[in-house]
């Protein structure tokens, strides 16, 4: 049903104007889709396709399946509305509010430029959100910064999260990664239908940030994806960092779930008990019990309950053949150009919750003793590690437990060097070890800009501090996000901003590396990145510097300790 917060959530910003494009597939019978014609605050015309399914509603017995393509239709279809997200509980205090969507969500939209006459690059964008909520609805992912570029078609998927998207048995009865296939077909439907858009089938870039950055790197791993994309673009995420990695509990996991549900019998059912039984639950149920299965799991688990699984199992259908590390490590991945960057507090996603308990007393008294084994645990390493966190991070702790209200920023330099830094500092190695940096460049740059607005403010509301450039942030720049923040002014320091960083990433979208093109990487000696940056206090951009990219030190004391466990 379609409840106004729901509403709110997928409506779009801008009035329709007549007349209606319609764009024809030309595939066994004559399937047509009517679009509307849209204008951006700057007045740039462009054509927005809405809602226009490229599989079949994952209900019923498609419940925690391979995604099946959709049937034709009859008749024109109307994608002048956009659909719900996928249904998903949400945890940041956002308007969207707490458990939203529908389950029927397999949608992707395809927005172009008016008067499209020549063949344009494709940019097909896949949202973040820790595999366990996010959207790409025009309210959240909107395209008028791309539009007003006028020199790109932007494709926005909706994809399966949470247990719906990556529930494992852990055998070939519920493989898992349904999330991710659902976005493999997305991308093969672009590679086959975006010409009749006025797409280059041929300069088509699968882009995504957080989670979606760690499946785009996916996508270039997954047999399901290659040939179907020739760029990827991976804004502040990598399938490298140990919050993507692979689940190797998720038949316990599986079990748990229905533990929580209320499954008496749990322990003893099969996998295909366990398939029935979670498909006769009501998906808002499903996902409602997250909160109880991240109690069951524990605090180091609340970040990424569900997520990428491998399945050696399924031989013709596997998404993930093994695992992504190694996988990358000895170039077993698509080799095309690729774009990779980092924000200066991209931990703060996670080193958040250290902000929030702290904030509460009781609670905070409780964990103390057990912060060492947390802090260690929550970035993937064992206990064994934490006297090497503790030198690197906090020296001059005198307190047996490290962290205190004091240095919760060390908290967020922690998390970014271990998650973001680390991971892609990692896949440039191996990639250039690899030998793919001649024809395969890699391109790097470093969101260093300070604008009006912040998603600290919903990471963490009223919080009175300076959290400075925190993830996501970068995401205000790409696109207008009317459910969340004001749409930034033409000729503002924001808009200037945005127009740089839209035309850089399009630029890669066509040629295959930044422009200019120092920004790049041909050996660990020669690796800069391009760096987007304030100039002084009265916060105007000046297009791009560049820093160094690798921090050699950095690199090896991640090593010491990943590569040992």
């Amino acid at each position: 049903m379609l409840n106004a917060i729901s509403f709110m959530l997928i409506q779009g910003v801008c009035d329709e104007v007549l007349p209606d494009p319609v764009v024809c597939l030309k595939v066994q019978n004559q399937l047509c889709i009517r679009g509307s014609v849209r204008t951006s605050a700057t007045s740039s015309s462009y054509e927005a396709f809405l809602g226009v399914p490229f599989a079949k509603p994952p209900v019923g017995e498609l419940r925690l399946a391979n995604p099946v393509p959709n049937d034709p239709w009859s008749g024109i279809y109307d994608a002048r509305q956009p659909k719900l997200p996928c249904i998903q509980r949400i945890d940041l205090q956002t308007p969207a509010g707490n458990i939203v969507g529908d389950e029927d969500c397999l949608y992707l939209n395809v927005y172009r430029p008016s008067l499209v006459v020549e063949s344009l690059p494709v940019v097909v964008y896949i949202h973040g959100g820790a595999f366990q909520y996010g959207s790409a609805a025009p309210s959240i992912v909107g395209p008028e910064y791309f539009m007003d570029n006028g020199k790109v078609i932007l494709v926005t998927v909706e994809y399966r999260l949470g247990a719906l998207g990556f529930l494992s048995s852990g055998c070939s009865v519920i493989p898992g990664n349904f999330g991710l296939k659902d976005q493999a077909m997305a991308i093969r439907w672009v590679k086959r239908y975006i010409h009749r858009f006025g797409g280059d089938p041929d300069l088509i870039t699968v882009a995504g940030q957080s989670a979606g950055a760690a499946s785009a790197q996916l996508h270039m791993m997954s047999p399901l994806s290659r040939g179907h994309f020739s760029r990827a673009i991976m804004i502040s995420g990598s399938a490298l960092s140990f919050w993507a990695a692979p689940s190797k509990d998720s038949a316990y996991v599986a079990r748990q779930q229905l533990a929580v549900l209320g499954i008496q019998s749990f322990a003893e059912m099969s996998s295909k008990d366990i398939l029935a039984t979670l498909r006769g639950v009501k998906a808002y149920d499903l996902v409602k019990s997250i909160d109880n299965l991240k109690q069951v799991l524990g605090i180091v688990r609340s970040f990424h309950v569900y997520g990428p699984v491998v399945e050696p199992f399924v031989k013709r259908q596997s998404f993930l053949s093994d695992d992504p590390q190694k996988l990358w490590d000895a170039g077993d991945y698509e080799p095309i150009p690729w774009l990779a960057g980092l924000l200066p507090n991209d931990g703060l996603t996670f080193s958040s919750l250290g902000y929030k308990l702290n904030a509460n007393p009781e609670i905070w008294s409780q964990i103390v003793p057990q912060l060492p084994y947390i802090l260690t645990a929550s970035i993937g390493l064992d206990l064994s590690a934490a006297p090497q966190i503790k030198s690197r991070f906090y020296p001059d702790s005198t307190s047996p437990e490290w962290l205190t209200s004091q240095n919760l920023n060390k908290l967020t330099d922690m998390v970014t060097e271990s998650a973001f830094t680390y991971p892609l500092l990692h896949s440039i190695r191996s990639h250039l070890r690899n030998g793919y940096a001649k024809n395969a460049p890699i391109s790097l740059y470093y969101f260093n800009f300070t604008g009006p607005y912040s998603y600290a403010n919903y990471i963490l509301p009223n919080s009175g501090q300076s959290l400075g450039i925190c993830h996501s942030d970068e995401l205000i720049y790409l696109f207008d996000s009317a459910l969340l923040f004001p749409q930034l002014a033409p000729g503002s320091a924001g808009r200037i901003m945005s127009e740089k960083f839209v035309e850089f990433m399009v630029d890669f979208a066509r040629y295959g590396i930044t422009q200019p093109v120092s920004g790049s990487c041909q050996s660990l000696e020669q690796c800069s990145m391009n760096e987007f940056y304030n100039r002084d206090s009265d916060r105007r951009p000046v297009g791009m510097g560049q820093v160094s990219a690798i921090d050699r030190e950095l690199l090896a004391f991640w090593d010491d300790l990943y590569v040992k466990q």
